[in-house]
């Protein structure tokens, strides 16, 4: 299927390099990294925890990612 795409997106260079050796030609190939970019810049750390009711103390983990049961987020 990949090499009779007209164009191959990838989100990594690694994921590249797997659609190159199913034959992709690199010309019809391009990466465009999964990224988050935000217009603005956070508010403090201080604001947020206030915000979100979070406790000086309390640790935070945010993740950006699909909930797919194989990524074992």
């Amino acid at each position: 299927v990949a090499r009779r795409a007209s164009f191959v997106v990838t989100p990594s260079r690694y994921l590249q390099q797997l659609s190159t050796a199913w034959g992709v030609q690199t010309e019809r190939q391009r990466v465009i990294y999964n990224t988050v970019e935000l217009e603005q810049g956070l508010p403090p750390r201080a604001e947020l925890r206030e915000r979100f009711g979070l406790r000086e103390n309390q640790v935070v983990l945010l993740s950006n990612a699909r909930g797919a049961s194989w990524k074992r987020v």
